[in-house]
């Protein structure tokens, strides 16, 4: 069940959206406008295709509009703020663009993939520039440090620990979604799990009986996660229940029964986790507060962001 980790320091260097001569139609119109740049469906679509390779299509969607209005920002204050690339970092960046370009070449045409996908040529040397761009602002402020008990607050405010028994609608031989009677049988199936999980059954059994080969059917200490690393359903479940509590969700894998456990100083698995984490931890508080600082500085600059629902809505 567990979704592929994206580091951020990946995505803020390949990920970024920008005004790349992409002109607007009805067939590519506007999702989001960061101060003069309009980002089009084609472009945030860039976002999706990346994002729907480990996640569900709600936090993909979720995760494409967080990092698109944050990457575009980046560099709307980095013109904001009149930053200049040095040369040294404008020759690494053009064998950088050059290495991509080349890369797409092997794999059956870089002009083909531009048309195919209604981008522009700007539009990917944009990409590979993000990271400058986010390093020259980190030069302009300092980066802060954290005390091992903020680090351990976050791990205890972020991250939660669950059981859980899938019932899947997904055929296990073709990858497909079953029928509409299997899943509605699915659906059954998990209600009937809950009944008896919160009649009292042993969980474990449960998981063992209806959901083998799972994430936490061997593991006595459940599936441990944080933000943005599961779907949305999800996450939203557990959030909506407290400890030894049970919910149900369902999402696009099929039906999650869910258990969710403590997860305190109190358990041995708290501190294997949080010395697993701690760097992780480290890095994304630090991540945080670059990019509060990045919003102060685009509301300094008056850069505002709007986006168009309607647009969003509609993309899948």
């Amino acid at each position: 069940m567990k979704y592929t980790k994206l580091a951020a320091v990946a995505l803020a260097s390949v990920m970024m959206l920008s005004a790349c001569g992409q002109s607007a139609n009805s067939d590519n119109p506007i999702v989001m406008t960061v101060g003069d740049t309009q980002i089009t469906e084609s472009e945030f679509n860039y976002y999706m295709n990346t994002y729907k390779e480990n996640y569900n299509m709600g936090q993909a969607k979720k995760s494409s509009l967080e990092y698109c209005q944050r990457n575009q920002l980046i560099v709307e204050v980095a013109k904001a703020m009149d930053i200049k690339l040095d040369s040294d970092t404008q020759s690494k960046l053009k064998d950088y663009q050059k290495s991509i370009k080349d890369s797409y070449d092997r794999e059956g045409g870089y002009k083909k993939f531009l048309k195919d996908n209604n981008l522009t040529d700007d539009y990917i040397d944009m990409l590979a520039s993000v990271s400058c761009y986010t390093d020259a602002l980190k030069k302009q402020t300092e980066t802060p440090t954290f005390t091992e008990d903020e680090l351990r607050e976050y791990f205890k405010e972020h991250y939660r620990r669950v059981k859980y028994v899938l019932i899947s609608t997904i055929d296990s031989q073709t990858g497909d979604e079953v029928s509409d009677d299997k899943k509605e049988e699915a659906k059954k199936t998990a209600e009937e799990v809950l009944e008896k999980a919160q009649n009292g059954e042993d969980f474990d059994t449960l998981i063992s009986d209806y959901s083998p080969n799972t994430a936490n059917d061997s593991d006595e200490n459940g599936y441990i996660f944080t933000d943005n690393e599961t779907g949305i359903e999800f996450e939203e479940g557990v959030d909506s229940i407290k400890a030894d509590e049970f919910t149900l969700v369902q999402s696009d894998s099929g039906y999650y029964v869910i258990k969710r456990l403590p997860l305190d100083e109190s358990q041995e698995c708290f501190e294997e986790e949080y010395e697993n984490e701690a760097e992780t931890i480290n890095t994304t508080m630090q991540n945080n507060a670059f990019y509060e600082q990045v919003k102060k500085w685009s509301d300094e600059y008056g850069i505002k962001v709007t986006v168009n629902d309607e647009v969003l809505d509609k993309i899948n």
